[in-house]
């Protein structure tokens, strides 16, 4: 190896580094928006379902997705979360539809919070 040529891997290891990291956490953060987005949708599911059960009981529909999005660990990363559901005057035998929205705070410091949807 020449004198010239030492350090040269160092200097090709740094300037790889910072592409390689922002890829990584690029993927981390799509991994948590997936995971909040699943989250969002089982929450939707379990409204509706209790909805379905309990018609009359609209107080506790929107509760019950706000219960499982914080028993499933992502509160952190889902913020300002709320749910709605189609209130008809009669429920019974009518489709319930609960919509979550929640805003999504990625890890990236370039890429601002948006707001995730879930009907």
């Amino acid at each position: 190896m020449k004198r010239s040529e030492r350090g040269s891997n160092l200097v090709e290891f740094a300037l790889v580094l910072f592409p390689l990291m922002l890829i990584l956490t690029g993927v981390i953060d799509v991994g948590r928006a997936f995971h909040g987005y699943i989250v969002m949708t089982n929450a939707a599911r379990e409204a509706a379902r209790y909805g379905s059960r309990f018609p009359f009981d609209t107080a506790n529909i929107p509760s019950k997705a706000f219960d499982e999005i914080t028993n499933s660990g992502v509160a952190s990363q889902l913020q300002n979360c709320q749910a709605t559901f189609a209130k008809q005057a009669d429920l019974t035998g009518q489709a319930i539809r609960v919509t979550v929205r929640c805003d999504f705070d990625p890890i990236m410091p370039f890429i601002n919070t948006f707001t995730m949807v879930k009907d």
